[in-house]
């Protein structure tokens, strides 16, 4: 985090870095918190995309040692195979090297690699489901995390909550039966997200966790309504990312697509910053100059989403309720007219987006302004509308 020296604290600005384990996480956060006052105190974030960092995550936690499968007395391990292998460095021909080698690849794959009910079942680790809900999701959570960002996570967990009763899945739980189900859990889970599963639709066959000589792992069954929920949500967000891709193409940076973004006008307006504008459009909005001087900085300020902005205005125009005034209406179109003309001017971003908006929905705003009041309107009132 800047500023760090006293001339930087002398410009009043403070700026940091942030990076992130996924694209998309990044794009998520810019998009969610660029130009917001997130924390309620007048100053807005900026937000600009930097350099990329090189990602290097050790993945792979493991299981206890307490939990592998030891080889049988008499057994060949791997390292074994691969001693023998290198005893004959150059005395083969060509011929005899395939041979042990498609040999050594038959010797690796033989033994318990296929489950059997019957030999490996008194030896299998079988996955519980913890029975509290809450408990559930807890932990999917956070294995869900700790299978996205890698094995430091994991262990910055256990440091910081060592104390902490909820995080005590993460250790061995050795002598407690419940503690012990639900670190199963958790380690099942970390792996079953490392190999692609969802939340909750995972592969429900027997695995090795740990080849070739590692302990039978039996995860729990499907919930089978909650899985096909999932399922089509996985297909809908599949199809959706492919439109997404079609129309993202031609750019090939996210800089690219936001200023592309920008320039159509499309980008979208926060819950924040809809709140302000609706209290400078329906509350504070009046005929002074201030009030609409106000109302049209901040569309300028947020004109990359120009096209939101002009559809507020267009329904707060086209309001027919009995009790909005004909002074209120006159107020907005005194905005509506700003906006229009000062869109033309030079250095003005994306203003040009404001222009076609209001071009396009003029004459329905003007036909509503001849219904107003419903025929009710009084003589002066028109004459007012008019003007």
């Amino acid at each position: 985090m800047w500023p760090r020296t006293s001339e930087e604290r002398a410009r009043n600005r403070n700026t940091g870095f942030v990076c992130f384990m996924t694209r998309k996480d990044a794009e998520d956060a810019f998009d969610a918190y660029c130009d917001a006052d997130v924390f309620d105190n007048g100053r807005r974030i900026v937000l600009r995309w930097g350099k990329n960092v090189k990602k290097t995550v050790k993945f792979g936690v493991g299981v206890p040692s307490n939990m592998r499968k030891k080889p049988r007395a008499g057994t060949t391990t791997e390292k074994d195979y691969l001693s023998i292998e290198t005893k004959q460095p150059t005395a083969y021909s060509l011929e005899e090297n395939k041979a042990k080698a498609i040999q050594l690849n038959n010797s690796l794959k033989c033994g318990i690699r296929v489950y059997d009910h019957v030999k490996h079942s008194d030896d299998a680790i079988v996955v519980t489901a913890p029975a509290d809900s809450r408990r559930l999701k807890f932990i999917s959570t956070v294995a869900s995390f700790v299978a996205k960002d890698g094995s430091l996570l994991e262990q910055k967990l256990i440091q910081a909550e060592s104390s902490n009763p909820d995080f005590q899945f993460l250790s061995h739980g050795e002598g407690d039966v419940e503690k012990m189900a639900e670190h199963i859990y958790y380690r099942w889970r970390v792996y079953s997200f490392c190999q692609g599963d969802g939340e909750n639709l995972w592969r429900t066959e027997p695995f090795l966790m740990i080849e070739p000589y590692g302990r039978w792992w039996i995860p729990p069954p499907l919930n089978a309504e909650a899985a096909h929920m999932e399922e089509e949500a996985d297909r809908a967000a599949a199809q959706e990312e492919r439109r997404s891709l079609a129309q993202k193409k031609e750019f090939s940076t996210g800089r690219e697509m936001e200023r592309a973004k920008f320039s159509r006008g499309e980008l979208k307006l926060n819950d924040w910053e809809k709140e302000r504008f609706d209290e400078l459009l329906r509350k504070n909005l009046c005929a002074s100059q201030e009030s609409i001087c106000d109302a049209m900085s901040f569309a300028f300020e947020k004109s990359g989403a120009a096209r939101e902005i002009s559809a507020l205005l267009k329904e707060s125009l086209l309001e027919q309720d009995g009790g909005i005034s004909a002074d209120t209406r006159i107020a907005r179109l005194f905005l509506l007219s700003d906006i229009l003309f000062n869109s033309q001017q030079p250095g003005v971003k994306n203003a040009f987006q404001y222009r076609d908006a209001i071009e396009k929905m003029s004459p329905e705003i003007f036909e509503s302004l001849g219904r107003h009041g419903n025929g009710r309107a009084g003589r002066i009132v028109m004459a007012k509308l008019k003007r």
